[in-house]
């Protein structure tokens, strides 16, 4: 697709990456290392791009949510660790074992599966063991079964043709402080299931920690830390730790600017009627770009570093703007949906606290006809 800035794009910064990279680096103990999550694109910010800049400054371990994006990271030349975060069924395994993607074992049934597969074609898969310690998504389920839990964890480190990476769980509210006695009883949790399987010849790199959480929690770091959010600064300062800023914005060019008179309808719906004669502006990025349709009619921008009400219900391919109170506004000046311009600045944060979602979510749902621009000095190694 041609990349362009003639419409809508986002401008990623690899060098505030980096620099949140080093930031958690800072935080953790000596030995923990980070697994970078670049599932969803690499939260919308570009996955090859991204892994290169990781791995050009130190990072080896990489993750993210399904085989398709962990083979995009090989094709493109990512050396290290690339653990699945999703189960792999037994027909995948062929890719799974050609790409050296690194699989987790949910439960002992599909990891038997797994080994079959591995021994009957002579091969050596990469997984790892994962526990559900409270979120009750994937994993073997410890609390209420805690010796069936262990029982089926010290099996399925002893099945052929597997060699495991680590023992993980993930956290049901890894980044709420309100959620301190919840989170603490799942890490004990953890903790204790580590100890047991060591007990019984079991021993295995931990991970439990996510982003922010491995700076709440530092005695819960073990030996690897997931960061994936806050990579790329998506979620607002929790009074603790670094400060984690943003890597991207999202801008464009207005399409056309006209007058619209007192009484008239704006958009579908319709929903929105002019109370005044109004200045119209068509901005070209709709839904299917990724703005989410509940923040129709409820968001702002900035045009030319001044704030203008978006109007009227969100559209496939464009919605529109009133910029009455920007005078001076015409086709091409550009719009910032969340970013910089000038002294102004509006936040992916403020976008999404909007409806009931989350920043991740807005930027995550960013379109393939958005095209990202990377910039710094990062950007001129990285994509030479």
């Amino acid at each position: 697709m041609l990349q362009t800035k003639t419409r809508v794009w986002a401008e990623v910064s690899l060098d505030q990456i980096a620099c949140n990279y080093r930031a958690m680096l800072s935080c953790l103990h000596p030995g923990c290392q980070i697994i970078a999550v670049l599932k969803a694109n690499g939260y919308g910010h570009g996955a090859v791009a991204v892994a290169r800049l990781l791995q050009n400054i130190g990072c080896r371990q990489f993750a993210v949510a399904c085989m398709e994006e962990g083979i995009e990271l090989r094709q493109a030349g990512i050396d290290g660790t690339v653990l699945l975060l999703s189960p792999v069924l037994p027909d995948w395994m062929p890719y799974a074992a050609e790409y050296r993607l690194t699989v987790p074992l949910t439960d002992l049934q599909m990891a038997q599966k797994l080994s079959e597969w591995a021994s009957a074609n002579g091969r050596e898969v990469p997984a790892y063991l994962m526990a559900d310690c409270g979120l009750s998504r994937f994993g073997v389920v410890v609390a209420g079964r805690e010796e069936a839990a262990i029982q089926e964890l010290c099996a399925m480190s002893r099945l052929a043709g597997l060699r495991l990476h680590s023992l993980m769980t993930h956290l049901t509210a890894g980044g709420v402080a309100e959620q301190d006695t919840l989170n603490r009883e799942q890490l004990e949790r953890f903790r204790w299931l580590a100890l047991e399987l060591e007990q019984r010849g079991v021993y295995l790199p931990k991970h439990c920690c996510a982003s922010r959480f491995a700076v709440r929690y530092p005695d819960y770091q073990f030996d690897y830390v997931r960061i994936g959010s806050d990579l790329f600064g998506v979620h607002p300062y929790y009074g603790e730790g670094p400060v984690f800023l943003p890597a991207m914005e999202l801008k464009g060019l207005l399409s056309q600017v006209k007058e619209v008179e007192t009484g008239n309808f704006v958009g579908y719906g319709p929903v929105f009627k002019t109370c005044r004669r109004t200045k119209v502006a068509v901005f070209p990025m709709g839904y299917v770009d990724g703005l989410s349709c509940r923040l129709g009619g409820r968001m702002q921008m900035l045009v030319d570093g001044k704030r203008v009400q978006q109007i009227g219900r969100l559209c496939m391919d464009s919605c529109m703007l009133d910029v009455t109170d920007v005078p001076e506004a015409k086709a091409g000046d550009t719009v910032t949906v969340f970013g910089q311009d000038g002294g102004t600045a509006i936040s992916v944060q403020e976008q999404a606290a909007l409806y009931p979602g989350t920043a991740s979510e807005l930027i995550c749902l960013l379109g393939r006809r958005v095209p990202r621009f990377y910039t710094g000095e990062y950007a001129k190694q990285i994509l030479l």
